[in-house]
């Protein structure tokens, strides 16, 4: 079983990749602020993802690989999710808080569920920039 740690050791990588994917420059440890060095960790992690289930599949024979994949595009996934409605919420709060300073200011009148729906969707918007890297 010598193919297994490929496979293992991509687990950390991908939620390394993708904890600080969703996230602004500002953000991210500086190895992951050039998006060749995303793209090359997105690689690496992918290879090693691979090379991991053909090793299992040498062993356990074809079930092994189409398993051990599913497994692994599953946490990619998740921990993408994870992460990206994590930074979507910490966003939120921060446009929510200058929403309502800007109503006030205003002397509007302040309704927190058009505030909420409006944060979220700056939110959004702005956490799927930063995962494009146009932010």
């Amino acid at each position: 079983m010598r193919f297994l740690w490929p496979y293992l050791v991509s687990f950390p990588l991908t939620w390394y990749g993708n904890r600080f994917s969703p996230c602004d420059s500002w953000d991210r440890p500086p190895f992951l602020i050039s998006s060749a060095n995303r793209a090359w960790l997105f690689v690496v992690r992918i290879v090693l993802a691979v090379v991991g289930s053909v090793g299992l599949g040498w062993h356990l024979g074809v079930a092994g690989p189409i398993g051990a994949f599913g497994l692994f595009f599953w946490f990619d996934r998740a921990t993408f999710k994870w992460a990206f409605w994590k930074a979507v919420v910490r966003e939120q709060h921060a446009i929510l808080d200058s929403l309502r300073r800007q109503a006030i200011a205003a002397g509007h009148p302040v309704d927190e569920t058009a505030l909420l729906e409006q944060a979220l969707r700056i939110a959004k918007m702005t956490v799927t920039r930063n995962v494009k890297g146009q932010a």
